[in-house]
């Protein structure tokens, strides 16, 4: 009985993160920065340069039993090079937690990324139309992204605060919080942080399930990932580093261009059983450019079922993501991208995604949005990989502070289901960390202790 009393000791903490995802990093460095050094990151995946994909350069995916592309030190996609989109991008966690904090939280985040990096002062072009949304981003090379978790992690690593491989295998509330369940190990915390992100998107819900943790279905975005060559883009296209192009059309849904990847690459990216095709930059930029065309509608569909639609895509096309490939004559570009895409429409899960994708498609090919140019002096490829995937998991219901309705349970970065982007999730997990300690008598002292801090 006393050997188990010591164990549960050695093993408690104050705080303990489920993931080592950006969000969780900044959540933990900011945490010790503030004198709360009992804190514990349990991450079920590898150390960054571990990390590797082995159906990337195929198209494929092997069923890894943990998908290195998004599980591991740095999160999601922290094995390649990713763009890094700043606020008015995926605000809604601004608004939750409170634009008050802003400013310090921006000035704490800056500390972390490469020198080279403007943050939040990438120049755009004049937006002249109201379906193009404006915020600056930049992009990261796979090296330079490597170097910004080595930097977000370092001190983390070197304080021992982080356990790699430790896959969590079930959560209970207990008396004075939470115990975690590992397979070698049981820990024991106060405060129990969700971060896994998208890695974690089915066990999430089972794990709020379990726990009586309240959460949303989502209306997930779907869609395709097109590749062709950069100089096919018009100018429309380049108003900014990623061009969001974003359309309602009344009862029958919206739909967004997302997340290109201009001269990057095509990733495969497993949920279950399925897997899907994401964006990434690898160390050397290339000549062609990816981006999603994603559609949604009102109708909700949990990870389980976004996972089968995906699966079924992949048994069709039997396991490769690329879908399809045609040679663009030169002087029939847009009439070549449209039926191409047209073609495709079929493969999406309902009747009201197909009707928003097909207008969406014919806007950005033919219409006021289009974003090719109408000809070139030489045929070039033209591919379209798939499916592609966003917002699948669900979206649990927290307060300002990241509390659920589960005293002492917190949720951060992708997670929360409200943005999807590597600056967003570290916002979070800093605004989790200052108001935690909201106690002091005036949170201006804290505030102005802080933006001391990230001056020197």
């Amino acid at each position: 009985m006393s050997q188990n009393n010591n164990s549960q000791k050695s093993h408690r903490y104050d705080t303990i993160f489920i993931g080592a995802g950006v969000a969780a990093l900044t959540a933990a460095r900011e945490l010790m920065d503030l004198g709360q050094d009992d804190v514990l990151i349990l991450e079920q995946g590898k150390f960054t340069p571990k990390r590797s994909c082995p159906g990337e350069s195929t198209s494929t995916c092997f069923q890894c039993k943990l998908c290195d592309t998004t599980i591991g030190l740095g999160g999601a996609n922290a094995l390649h090079g990713n763009k890094v989109c700043f606020f008015p991008a995926s605000e809604g966690v601004l608004d939750l937690i409170g634009r008050e904090w802003q400013s310090v939280i921006a000035e704490r985040l800056k500390r972390y990324f490469p020198l080279h990096l403007s943050i939040g002062l990438k120049t755009q072009h004049k937006i002249k139309h109201s379906a193009l949304k404006g915020y600056p981003s930049d992009a990261l090379s796979k090296k330079h992204f490597r170097e910004f978790v080595k930097n977000l992690s370092g001190y983390l690593i070197l304080s021992k605060k982080i356990v790699f491989q430790s896959k969590v295998t079930a959560i209970h509330r207990s008396k004075n919080g939470f115990q975690i369940d590992c397979k070698d190990k049981t820990y024991f915390t106060k405060k129990l942080v969700w971060a896994a992100g998208r890695a974690g998107s089915l066990q999430s819900q089972n794990i709020f399930d379990f726990l009586g943790v309240e959460y949303a279905s989502p209306c997930p975005d779907i869609g395709f990932r097109i590749e062709t060559h950069r100089e096919l883009f018009n100018e429309l296209y380049y108003y900014q580093v990623d061009p969001k192009i974003k359309r309602d059309y009344d009862d029958l849904g919206s739909a967004r261009t997302f997340c290109a990847h201009n001269q990057g690459h095509v990733v495969p990216v497993l949920i279950d059983k399925g897997f899907y095709a994401d964006g990434a930059f690898l160390d050397n930029f290339g000549d062609s450019n990816n981006i999603a065309i994603m559609c949604r509608t009102k109708a909700t569909y949990d990870t389980k079922k976004i996972d089968e639609w995906c699966h079924s895509i992949n048994k069709k096309y039997k396991n490769h993501l690329l879908l399809s490939e045609f040679t663009l004559e030169a002087s029939q570009i847009p009439t070549s991208i449209y039926r191409g895409l047209e073609q495709l429409s079929d493969l999406l899960p309902s009747k009201q995604h197909r009707g928003v994708f097909d207008r969406f498609v014919h806007e950005l090919t033919k219409g006021e949005l289009a974003i090719f140019k109408k000809q070139h002096a030489q045929p070039l490829p033209f591919r379209v990989y798939g499916p592609a995937v966003d917002y699948y998991w669900v979206q649990p219901k927290v307060d300002e502070n990241l509390q659920t309705n589960i005293p002492g349970f917190y949720v951060i970065g992708d997670s929360i289901g409200l943005s999807r982007g590597y600056y967003q999730a570290m916002f979070s997990g800093a605004a989790f960390a200052f108001k935690q300690f909201q106690s002091f008598s005036d949170r201006k002292i804290l505030c102005s202790n802080l933006a001391l801090q990230a001056t020197h």
